[in-house]
Order: C-alpha cells, then sequence, then structure tokens
C-alpha cells in the first residue's frame, strides 16, 4: 500500500523556492535567505490565521452575551455536587426537552469519577463552573490547601469535560477574603446564588418546584443539586411552568452580562 505525505504548507512553499533558485542560477548565500524570508511569511500568515480564528471566537461568544435583551426575563439555572450518573442523565434530557441551558459547578472528584457525564454536559452547550474537588468548607482550610482545593478541582473538570472553569461556587457558600483572593489568582469569579430551591433539604419534588416559583424574579440565580432524584422529579415542570411565566434559561455569565438593575442578586462575582 502507498502511503500519501501531506506536507505542512511552508514546507512547500520553501520546495517551489528551491526549484525557482536552481532554475535561476542563484548562488548559495541567496538561496538561504530566499528559503529563510519564505519560512518565516509562511509562519506569519499561518499566525495571522491563528489570531483571526481565535478573535472570531472572542466576538462570537461576545455576540452571544451581548445578545440578550434586558426587556426579557433571564434566569440562570445552576446544578451543584455533581455529575453524577444517575440523576444528571435526567436533568439532562429535562433540559434539552425545555430547550434550556444550564450552569453545572462540578466537583472535580465526581467529574474525575463520570468523565463521560462532564463531556456530555459540555457537549450540550452547558456551562460548567468549579465547586471544589471534595466540598470541604475553606474557611477551615489553611491558605495552601484552599488553592489545591480549587485548582486541582479545576484540573479535574478541565481533563473531564474539556473545559476550563472560570468560576467557583464555595462549597455551602461560605467564604472569606483567603477564599476570595485564591480565587481571583485563578482568574475565578466568586458565584453564589439568589434562589435556593432547597432540594437538598425537603427532597421533595412538588416543594423544590413551589420553592423555586415562589422565589423567583427576573435576573435570579437558582441553586439546585444534580445528585438529588426529586430534583429531576421535579424539572420537568418546573421548567414547564416558568417558560408559561415568561423566563428564559441562559448560563450564569449571560445573567452577569446584563444590566445590574435587571439581575435580582444577592448572587457575589470578584471583579479581577
Amino acid at each position: 500500500m502507498i502511503r500519501r505525505i501531506r506536507w505542512p504548507g511552508w514546507v512547500l512553499i520553501i520546495l517551489i523556492a528551491l526549484t525557482i533558485f536552481f532554475i535561476s542560477g542563484g548562488s548559495v548565500g541567496s538561496s538561504t535567505q530566499t528559503v529563510s524570508t519564505v519560512k518565516k511569511e509562511a509562519d506569519h500568515e499561518l499566525k495571522e490565521m491563528v489570531l483571526h480564528d481565535k478573535q472570531f471566537l472572542v466576538q462570537k461568544d461576545s455576540e452571544v452575551v451581548n445578545s440578550l435583551d434586558p426587556n426579557e426575563k433571564y434566569i440562570a439555572l445552576t446544578f451543584d455536587d455533581g455529575p453524577n450518573s444517575n440523576v444528571t442523565p435526567q436533568v439532562l434530557e429535562a433540559l434539552a426537552e425545555h430547550d434550556a441551558k444550564a450552569t453545572f459547578f462540578m466537583l472535580g472528584s465526581q467529574a474525575t469519577a463520570n468523565p463521560s457525564m462532564a463531556k456530555e454536559i459540555a457537549m450540550a452547550g452547558h456551562e460548567i463552573g468549579n465547586h471544589t474537588n471534595s466540598h470541604q468548607n475553606l474557611v477551615k482550610l489553611d491558605t495552601y490547601d484552599i488553592d489545591e482545593e480549587i485548582s486541582e478541582s479545576a484540573r479535574n473538570i478541565e481533563e473531564a469535560s474539556g473545559q476550563y472553569p472560570t468560576m467557583t461556587r464555595p462549597p455551602y457558600g461560605i467564604f472569606d477574603e483567603r477564599v476570595e483572593e485564591t480565587a481571583t489568582a485563578l482568574g475565578n469569579s466568586l458565584i453564589l446564588w439568589s434562589v435556593d430551591s432547597l432540594d437538598w433539604k425537603t427532597r421533595n419534588a412538588k416543594k423544590i418546584k413551589e420553592e423555586i416559583l415562589n422565589s423567583i424574579t427576573p435576573g435570579a440565580i437558582v441553586l439546585m443539586h444534580d445528585i438529588h432524584q426529586e430534583t429531576a422529579d421535579a424539572l420537568p415542570e418546573l421548567l414547564t411552568a416558568l417558560i408559561n411565566e415568561g423566563y428564559h434559561f441562559v448560563t450564569v455569565s449571560e445573567i452577569l452580562s446584563l444590566p445590574v438593575d435587571v439581575g435580582a442578586g444577592p448572587y457575589y462575582k470578584v471583579k479581577y
């Protein structure tokens, strides 16, 4: 079997330049200069193409965020502590059926334990945040361990999902100045919530739905957990009810792009 070799573009350019050089009877010195110049030009063109592609992606992402109409009703659904091999697939199915995007604050340890599920979340177009590696109360740790909890989790999440998280939600919503400074140094925003579904407390699908519907306002960030079966059970009817009330589902990043007076708060974001 004959194997076809695919040469890089700049190599082909150099070969053409050499051919022209020998046909024209040039000197060795001039050929070296020609080859060097051609390669530099080829490399420059390649870099320009890469930079253009990156710039296009940045502009494309900005257009998505900036396309939100401040006159509409937006909320961000968030799910903590996953991914879970049993509950998360049900959550993803309900979100897909209602054309809803959400933000998943993953535990790094859970992402490592369920890499295919972490990848599926990312492939479905959802946003991924960091919920630390092992869900410890960060204020009880020393500064080194705080850094390890956040940074190790970020590495595990990126390895599993392909997304590097740029937002951290501290376990239990508890943080201090050291947690804030550590997250900021790692390029992360701290994100809390404005509506607590209390799914972790009630473990009742009907109460979860009622708690959210009674508390929801435009710009809200809703706290849920994709580790409780009752949360998955509540989601289909909850999403339908919210849609009927005129709400649109977006990611946390998109919510934070809206004017301040649109958001309900008191979610928290570190500015760096």
